[in-house]
């Protein structure tokens, strides 16, 4: 007998602690970090020669911006994409608190999420301001989002514009 998988039709589920899960990647970034509207952002740049003219903006997961992130962008950036990482949590990222955040009980989840789910929307939206006037001069250039903790953030933004 073969069964087919059950799809669930909700593509971006509310923050629970499957945000707190990933993969460790190893390797050192190649991106750098600057300030766009105020705000810490990686920015992994493409090789001229591979470079497709277009953006990924990431909205990275409750570690924030770290290593893991740093590695993911630069192989979007391998990939001829510009991308740029934003930190919407404002340096108080779940990795401030704790490395392994399912198995520390000392690590309070629903707090932190409450004090950044609001937040983090609003740095967001003032950070994607900021990215297209600084890079969407030109009517050619084609903005992607990736969203892991931001995957609400990423939706909205592409049911916008």
């Amino acid at each position: 007998m073969t069964t087919t998988p059950t799809l669930d039709n909700v593509l971006a589920k509310p923050a629970d602690l499957c945000c707190l899960k990933g993969a460790i990647h190893s390797g050192e970034p190649t991106g750098s970090i600057t300030q766009i509207e105020g705000i810490d952002t990686y920015i992994a740049r493409t090789h001229p020669e591979r470079s497709n003219g277009n953006v990924i903006l990431f909205f990275p997961d409750a570690f924030g911006l770290h290593i893991n992130s740093f590695l993911m962008m630069d192989a979007f950036a391998e990939c001829g994409y510009l991308t740029l990482g934003v930190d919407y949590f404002l340096g108080d990222s779940v990795t401030k608190y704790c490395a392994r955040p399912l198995s520390d009980p000392k690590f309070d989840f629903e707090g932190w999420k409450t004090r950044h789910l609001r937040a983090s929307e609003e740095v967001a939206a003032k950070w994607v301001n900021g990215v297209k006037a600084q890079y969407g001069a030109t009517d050619d250039v084609k903005f992607a989002c990736v969203g892991y903790w931001g995957v609400l953030h990423a939706a909205q933004l592409g049911a916008k514009d």
